[in-house]
């Protein structure tokens, strides 16, 4: 399903939240603000740049990732509500990120 679909590619990146707050905490807690901030920003424009490929990746190949998925069995309608969507979810990656 499409929701399946998102989990998934939301999951994958789940790294960055896990490896940038521990970096980000330890120079703060050094009091390295500057290096705090380097981190942040060097996370965020990550993120920003893997959501957006995410983001064209699912919108490029959304009808095929969906019958991957199974929606091919559901019916044209329904599969029709599923692009619908993960077009919308799809635009909201760079920000879930």
């Amino acid at each position: 399903s499409a929701a399946a679909l998102l989990v998934f590619s939301f999951y994958v990146f789940n790294f960055l939240a896990t490896a940038t707050a521990p970096l980000v905490a330890k120079a703060r807690a050094s009091k390295d603000e500057a290096g705090a901030k380097l981190v942040g920003g060097q996370a965020l424009t990550l993120a920003l740049i893997l959501g957006t490929a995410l983001t064209l990746t699912l919108l490029i190949f959304r009808e095929p990732l969906l019958h991957v998925m199974g929606t091919g069995v559901t019916g044209v309608e329904a599969d029709h509500y599923g692009e619908q969507f993960l077009t919308v979810r799809a635009l909201a990656a760079p920000a879930v990120l």
